[in-house]
This record gives C-alpha cells, structure tokens and sequence, in this order.
C-alpha cells in the first residue's frame, strides 16, 4: 500500500502521473513501462507474487535496472519496487542507485508500520547484513505508520494482480520443463564421453545463456545420482 502512495505523491510532485497502468508485475512489462513513461511519471514492480522463481525474476529486474537508470534520471521517473528483502538487489543498485528504502512490519496484531533507510543507513544494512541476509543489522529511523489511502482503482489493481499472478507460473512451469529438457540433453552429452569443458565451450558458441562447467558438473551429478 505505501509503495502505490508514495508513487502517487511522487509523481504529482513531478508534474505526472501514478495509476494502475504504471503498476508492474513482470519484469518485462517492468521495463516496457519504464521505456514508454513520459517524463515524471511514477512506475512501480510489485514483485510479491513472483514466489517460486524469486531468483531468476529478480535477475531480470536488476539487468533493467542497469541497464534503464541513465533513461530513468533523463525522464525524472520515480521507481518504486516492492521486494522481501534489500539483498534482492545487486549491490551497486541497492547501495548507490537508490536513495532510500522503506521496511514494512508488524508489531504483533498492529499491521501498516514502517522505518525508513536514508542513503548511509541503507548502505550500511547492506554491507552488515548482506552474508546473513539479515534485515535487522542496522536500525533505520523512527518507527511511523501509514494508513490505508488508496489513490488508485483497487478492484482493477486486484484483477489485473490475479492475471499476473497466473501468467507467472504458467511461465515458471513452461520454464521449468525446457530447463529439466536441457539437462537431460547435457547428461546424455557427458555419457557419451562430451566432457564439461566441451559441452560449456560449445553453449557459449550456440546460445546466450551458456552455462559454467561448475553448472553442468552439478547437473551431471544431479542426474548419475538418479540411476
């Protein structure tokens, strides 16, 4: 709730505008908005219902914002992204690239509270808390509380949430299968005597996504294990 606030207030201060529309749930449609913006708009990546494949969404979302931080300084955009966790993000994004990070909790029964990380705090939970993935290793500021203002319309934020929410494991299962497929593939490479190092040289020869021999050592181990 305070994400979609704070990018309503955001972009009024701007001089643009915050809805539904500029609300994200995939990474792709993450980085289409941020491309077709105009200038002081607010998006936000509500990264919540990503659930099984955090990691491999969450990969995607740091190569955009990479890749997309100069257009969203030229278009003065303000990029909110609702994440479990600050080590979510790549440490050059989370440390100098953002100016600021809100920690939503609960206080037993009492929901809608929050502290807020400047630049220095958030930096320093990051370099303190970063091995453990511990979000307590720096305090940030007061306690405050938000309220349930919405700003938007919530049953279209609903439906079109639902929407995502299965076209993203439709996804991460069509996914999956190529990815078991794949492995198969580079076992049956290594038993008829295709050694790793090979088998890595020639995915980085044939696709983008070439894998280290480290990878294809587990997945052969993975897959001798079976038999």
């Amino acid at each position: 709730m305070i994400g979609k606030q704070d990018c309503y207030v955001m972009a009024n201060l701007c001089g643009g505008e915050f809805g539904v529309d500029q609300i994200a749930w995939q990474p792709k449609q993450f980085g289409r908005l941020i491309d077709e913006s105009p200038p002081g708009y607010s998006v936000l990546y509500d990264e919540g219902i990503t659930g099984l494949d955090t990691q491999r969404t969450m990969s995607e979302v740091n190569h955009i914002l990479r890749v997309k931080s100069t257009m969203c300084r030229k278009k003065r955009l303000f990029v909110a992204i609702c994440i479990p966790s600050l080590f979510d993000i790549q440490k050059g994004i989370a440390i100098r690239r953002s100016f600021g990070m809100v920690k939503i909790y609960t206080n037993e029964t009492i929901r809608g509270l929050f502290t807020y990380y400047n630049r220095t705090n958030k930096r320093k939970l990051y370099i303190k808390g970063k091995q453990f993935e511990d979000m307590e290793a720096q305090r940030g500021g007061p306690p405050s509380r938000f309220l349930r203002w919405s700003f938007i319309d919530e049953k279209e934020y609903e439906l079109r949430k639902e929407k995502a929410h299965q076209d993203i494991y439709q996804e991460t299962d069509k996914f999956n299968k190529y990815k078991e497929q794949r492995n198969v593939v580079i076992y049956i490479l290594h038993k008829k005597s295709m050694t790793n190092r090979r088998i890595s040289e020639r995915m980085k020869e044939l696709t983008s996504q070439p894998l280290s021999m480290d990878a294809i050592q587990d997945i052969t181990a993975k897959y001798k294990a079976k038999l």
